[in-house]
């Protein structure tokens, strides 16, 4: 079980890279996710209210989870948002960023 005393201290909300075809920007992501937490912060939030949720796919969504969470190694806790217009695809986008490697889902109530 996740030890909820890590969410702490600084938490950016980050934004998401994307390429112009509208896709994720791996490099990008990586990239800042690196910076991010070469900057000290106590964890990473992607894919919340800057983080462009709404033009990605579902599976563009599950995608950014695992590279932020493969990137960031542990070292600090990961939340990913998980709102979306329904109950069912806020539960669908939950359990995508946990097999992703996200420490927590952040949900909203459905718009």
């Amino acid at each position: 079980m996740f030890d909820t005393t890590r969410i702490r201290g600084i938490i950016p909300a980050m934004v998401t890279p994307i390429t112009f075809a509208g896709e994720p920007d791996e490099a990008g992501l990586r990239s800042l996710v690196q910076h991010l937490v070469g900057q000290g912060v106590n964890g990473i939030f992607a894919l919340g209210s800057s983080g462009e949720f709404p033009l990605l796919t579902p599976s563009d969504r599950a995608r950014v989870a695992e590279i932020v969470a493969d990137e960031v190694g542990g070292r600090i806790p990961v939340l990913v948002g998980a709102s979306d217009s329904g109950t069912r695809q806020v539960i669908q986008h939950a359990r995508a960023a946990a097999a992703g490697g996200a420490d927590v889902a952040v949900v909203l109530p459905p718009y």
